[in-house]
């Protein structure tokens, strides 16, 4: 990788919508992928904390600028690591300024997927290797921090102004969350709305990403009128009718895709031959960048 793939890469990996406030006391921060962080009347939540390191202590220095509340909880946008190995950093931090331990939240499902990284650490570290080739630092302690408090398919995380809610949206993984402002309409759809082209569908030798069911996620979310949505990696999205066309669309391709696989598969084609026949349809390129 030459230094302006490198540079590339690693602002994609920030979110091009880092720094930005989306209401009064909402944040797009960044770390592997945007941070959500919600102001509350004493403390904040963040959604992710990145892997730790450098990259967690610039998150910490522009929450710093943001607001001096202490952070009182983090969520879990997903059980992918880097997302969140930066926890013990964040622990350290509140030690430092003499607030208390962070509340840490997740759907159920991440800590079936931590239990099966650990039993399976070294092979995690041979598809690691595959998938991002290049020097790796080595970790002397689990990076994985179990979530203290995890749920089903929803919580109310703060019922007061403002009303925050954690919604299970499975669909990169099985453990996704969106985080709902209903006051403000606001709606952070973290890996479920990885960016601005169609979802990564197909990862070779990891788990399934089921089609179908990453839709109805996209469709469900649609149905709470949201006025912004916001992605893991990509733009705002801002207005009612431009939020609906992105999550209904993005359903909409994923069903498209699934169907046209399932037909080529019925007729015997094999993955080659399969993406050899596929036919796009009219005015979808966004979807294929």
């Amino acid at each position: 990788m030459n230094d302006t793939e490198k540079t590339a890469g690693e602002k994609i990996l920030r979110g091009v919508a880092a720094g930005a406030q989306i209401r009064k006391g909402v944040h797009l921060l960044s770390a592997q992928g945007h941070v959500l962080v919600v102001e509350l009347p004493h403390s904040v939540l963040m959604v992710d904390c990145g892997r730790g390191g450098e990259q967690t202590r610039a998150l910490l220095r522009e929450l710093r600028n943001v607001t001096d509340k202490p952070i009182e909880t983090v969520c879990y946008s997903h059980g992918h690591g880097g997302y969140n190995f930066g926890v013990p950093a964040i622990r350290a931090h509140n030690h430092e300024r003499g607030d208390a331990p962070p509340t840490l939240v997740a759907q159920r499902n991440v800590k079936k997927r931590y239990d099966r990284y650990r039993a399976t650490e070294q092979f995690q570290r041979i598809l690691g290797q595959m998938q991002f080739p290049g020097p790796r630092s080595k970790r002397s302690e689990d990076p994985y921090v179990d979530p203290d408090i995890t749920f089903g398919e929803h919580l109310i995380l703060h019922e007061k102004s403002p009303r925050v809610e954690l919604l299970w949206v499975p669909s990169e993984t099985d453990d996704a969350l969106a985080v709902w402002l209903p006051e403000t309409r606001v709606l952070y759809g973290g890996a479920a709305t990885p960016g601005d082209a169609i979802p990564n569908i197909g990862t070779p030798l990891r788990t399934q990403r089921l089609t179908l069911r990453w839709a109805e996620s996209l469709e469900r979310m649609a149905a709470l009128r949201p006025e912004v949505l916001l992605t893991e990696f990509g733009a705002i999205i801002d207005g009612e009718s431009e939020v609906q066309e992105r999550l209904h669309q993005t359903a909409k391709a994923l069903r498209w895709l699934r169907d046209e696989v399932v037909s080529r598969l019925n007729q015997g084609l094999k993955e080659e031959e399969i993406l050899a026949d596929l036919s796009y349809p009219p005015n979808s390129s966004k979807f294929r960048e």
